[in-house]
């Protein structure tokens, strides 16, 4: 039964038709969050990265790093463009490995917060001017 017809289905009481929805949301939410085939977060699954990086990745846990600018930004859900004018003029925390940029997810995290935290001091101590 799709959302359409749970909700304009007289015959059916309030609890079924909210059901229905929530039974609809829970396979959007599942589809969302589950690994896709193009999400690759193991180490040996990753194309063109040499022996030596393979196996370094095979020793870290699965999604430890993130390898490329596109994987980067699905993670960050911002342009790579983006990412990298942050890297240059912000502080980024992503480096080159060997012809790869990679980025670990706590880092960016740990990069997010202290980002925001400068940008509400600068906001406390500039001065503003109430027109």
């Amino acid at each position: 039964m799709n959302v359409r017809t749970a909700a304009n289905a007289p015959s059916l009481t309030l609890d079924a038709r909210l059901a229905a929805i929530e039974a609809k949301l829970d396979g959007v939410m599942a589809t969302l969050t589950s690994p896709s085939r193009n999400d690759l977060t193991a180490g040996l699954e990753r194309p063109g990265l040499g022996p030596f990086q393979r196996v370094m990745l095979a020793s870290l846990p699965p999604g430890a790093l993130l390898v490329g600018w596109a994987e980067i930004s699905r993670h960050c859900r911002k342009a790579p463009r983006t990412l990298k004018r942050y890297r240059d003029l912000e502080g980024f925390p992503a480096w080159r490995w060997g012809r790869h940029v990679v980025a670990a997810p706590e880092n960016i995290a740990r990069w997010l917060v202290v980002r925001e935290q400068v940008r509400r001091e600068r906001r406390r101590l500039t001065p503003t001017t109430g027109v």
